[in-house]
């Protein structure tokens, strides 16, 4: 990937346009200080682009064509067209249209990643039934980068002001949650959580707490043999390869009590029991941000929020937040990688 530019470059992905996917590219960049921290290229459709604008009251933000990479503007939002295509925009409507034009979005700024046309990806959001219209058998953005990247190890992981919080299983039913989990996959979201800590968010030494499963975290088996035969094993054998692991909590007590407050991360073993806390604490500063893919991918924590698009009520706030994450870590990694690698050429010399 390029890093010898002295600007990091953004890929926007607008997500279903039939959403509020663009009211809020054109709210976050409202305020041109983010123009300082990136230069954002939409990658989208430059006439859904404009058709969202017009129902915006007090929009401000003009979005340069960009029709070749080379004529890249820093410092400006930029919208680059991935389709020629004329798609017929239906607000607030689960649509083939609304599912291909968020497709094609997301598959051109994996290969721009690839090619280093941008530094780091921010993905709007989609929705899940309109890309099934298409035939994709798309779960979901962090499984589908992971796919793409073939990368085997990933974490879904969620930021706010007051928790990161991690999720074993993304959108597994609850129903099929103990045919899912087992020691190896909560031992490899342990060593992601605890790699991403450190690259990602500069701590020296993390301790993560686990969540329990069962209610109470199943008092001692009581309740249900997960804790003693699943998640206690995955805890011991990561404190054994050196990782500052807890563990197994009740996770009602454990976020009633504010124990958060005394870990660098928590990993949890579902959807529901790390979102409904999380999203309680913080929703509007709140970040989705996918673990252990070699792009750094951001997010806001909502959904396409049919019912108010094209309304001018859409918060951007979460995408904002999204962005300058996603520029942060980029900026860490790069230097985290970049001390990692001093120290192996310095031990090299050493060794000769």
């Amino acid at each position: 990937m390029n890093v010898d530019r002295d600007f990091l470059i953004a890929g926007i992905t607008p997500g279903d346009i039939n959403g509020i996917g663009y009211e809020l590219i054109y709210k976050a960049f409202s305020n041109s200080q983010l123009l300082d921290i990136c230069t954002p290229i939409i990658l989208g459709n430059p006439r859904a682009a404009a058709y969202h604008r017009k129902l915006l009251k007090d929009c401000n933000v003009n979005l340069f064509l960009l029709r070749n990479y080379k004529s890249l503007k820093p410092g400006t939002a930029n919208i680059y067209p991935v389709s020629s295509q004329e798609y017929k925009i239906e607000l607030g409507k689960v649509t083939k249209v609304g599912g291909q034009s968020a497709l094609e979005s997301l598959e051109h700024a994996i290969q721009w990643f690839k090619e280093g046309k941008i530094d780091f990806l921010v993905t709007c959001p989609i929705n899940k039934k309109a890309i099934s219209l298409t035939g994709s058998p798309f779960k979901g953005h962090t499984e589908f980068l992971a796919d793409a990247f073939n990368v085997q190890e990933y974490l879904m992981m969620f930021i706010n002001p007051y928790l990161k919080i991690g999720l074993v299983t993304t959108h597994t039913p609850i129903s099929e949650l103990a045919n899912v989990l087992n020691s190896h996959l909560i031992l490899s979201k342990l060593k992601v959580l605890d790699n991403s800590l450190q690259r990602d968010f500069g701590i020296t030494k993390p301790k993560i707490a686990v969540l329990g499963l069962n209610p109470h975290a199943s008092d001692e088996g009581l309740l249900g043999n997960e804790e003693n035969e699943i998640i206690i094993p995955a805890i011991r054998e990561a404190n054994e390869i050196g990782l500052e692991v807890y563990g197994p909590f009740p996770s009602d007590s454990f976020f009633g009590n504010l124990k958060y407050h005394n870990f660098d991360a928590v990993l949890a073993m579902y959807h529901d029991q790390g979102l409904i806390p999380f999203k309680l604490l913080d929703n509007q500063e709140a970040v989705n941000f996918t673990a252990g893919l070699p792009i750094v991918r951001t997010s806001p924590v909502h959904g396409t929020a049919y019912d108010i698009a094209g309304k001018d009520k859409a918060n951007e706030r979460s995408l904002v937040h999204a962005i300058i994450m996603g520029a942060e870590i980029t900026l860490r990694r790069r230097f985290y990688d970049e001390n990692i690698q001093a120290h192996l050429n310095n031990d090299n010399i050493s060794s000769n």
